[in-house]
């Protein structure tokens, strides 16, 4: 599975119904291989029967609830996290992804709360300080927002959300070499992210100047 053979770990586990039967990781790992072949109908019975099986089991109740909120379930997304939550109450990733689905619904209160939990048992974890971030930029609160993104960077430098983020927020602090220097090191990290080009597009617009080609 973890060789990225995908059909071939089906086809195994297929073959081997009484593994299925029997044994919760078996099954969690039939729906991780079911939903990278892109069957999340059965991906999602494979992760609910896993659970059967091992009722805490965390894996299943993280990419379960993740392909429910990836495809709109966003109800039954967080009756899982909350439902992992109860065994795994200091798991910082779980607090971040129920953030996540949370900030997405617009419950950005809610989200903080999350977010600020992961935090306090994680605080280096890049994602969690991008989601701050985001949520900071989103009130337009543009120097709060660039401290959690600058401690994104000191963990994970060349991070392109964080460098992009920080770009948004010196445009929106009217300081546009600063902008531009975020915003050619995320276009350098990830040069096919067609939102970084746009953001580094309207910068140059802004400050009457041509964009590079």
């Amino acid at each position: 599975v973890w060789a990225g053979k995908y059909r071939e770990a089906g086809a195994m586990l297929d073959s081997n119904p009484s593994l299925l039967e029997q044994n919760g990781e078996a099954r969690y790992l039939n729906g991780y291989v079911k939903e990278k072949l892109g069957d999340y109908e059965a991906a999602v019975h494979s992760y609910a029967s896993a659970l059967q099986l091992v009722p805490n089991h965390r894996n299943s109740m993280t990419f379960l609830a993740g392909l429910y909120s990836r495809n709109g379930y966003y109800e039954e997304a967080e009756k899982i996290y909350r439902r992992a939550l109860e065994s795994y109450r200091d798991d910082p990733q779980l607090h971040c992804n129920l953030g996540i689905l949370l900030a997405s619904t617009g419950r950005e209160q809610e989200a903080g709360a999350a977010f600020n939990r992961a935090h306090k048992l994680e605080p280096s974890n890049a994602m969690v300080l991008n989601n701050l971030g985001l949520l900071a930029f989103r009130g337009k609160q543009p120097d709060r927002a660039l401290e959690y993104f600058q401690q994104s960077l000191t963990v994970a430098p060349g991070n392109p959300q964080a460098l992009n983020f920080s770009g948004l927020c010196f445009m929106m602090k009217q300081d546009l070499p600063s902008a531009e220097q975020s915003l050619l090191k995320a276009v350098e990290a990830a040069p096919e992210d067609a939102s970084v080009r746009t953001n580094l597009g309207n910068l140059y617009r802004r400050a009457g100047k041509i964009a590079p080609a």
